[in-house]
């Protein structure tokens, strides 16, 4: 069993970000693992977590390697392919490393809310999350679903008066 220890801070109802002792990450996941990791990059991570050595966690570098993971894993979710999702991720915490050291906090908080805008509700129809990349597409998504409903009651009570009627 992982000692891993919830950053509530840092978490949101979709994402969990937890700190775990690195030897302990690379005992269960391998060797390649160098500080962070999310579950849309290694499979033995639970889907929704976001792993972060606790070693760095003692310092403002835990914070550049969680921003590089919740932007990484954005771009994933978005569809990009790891490797250039990646390069993307090692760019802007480079650029938060040399440019906006005092709004780390904020960078992270606007990657969480990325994340949380796009899982919006559960499905009507399975239960899964559904995926939406904007709220536009989510408000017709309901729209649509209302109109639907709308049309079938009416019909419900146009067949139901008819039966009654005869």
């Amino acid at each position: 069993m992982l000692d891993k220890v919830l950053l509530k801070k840092y978490s949101t109802p979709h994402v969990k970000v937890y700190v775990i002792p690195q030897g302990e990450i690379i005992k269960h996941i391998g060797v390649q693992f160098v500080g962070g990791r999310h579950f849309l990059v290694d499979p033995k991570i639970p889907d929704g977590e976001v792993w972060i050595a606790k070693e760095l966690m003692t310092s403002q570098e835990g914070l550049y390697f969680l921003y590089h993971e919740l932007y990484e894993m954005n771009k994933m979710a978005d569809g990009m392919k790891y490797d250039d999702a990646h390069t993307l991720a090692n760019r802007v915490e480079g650029k938060a490393r040399n440019e906006h050291k005092d709004d780390i906090d904020r960078l992270i908080d606007l990657e969480k809310k990325r994340y949380e805008d796009r899982i919006i509700e559960k499905s009507h129809f399975n239960g899964t999350l559904a995926l939406h990349q904007d709220n536009k597409l989510h408000h017709q998504h309901h729209r649509e679903i209302n109109r639907n409903k709308m049309n079938r009651d009416k019909r419900r009570k146009d067949i139901h008066s008819l039966t009654i009627s005869r």
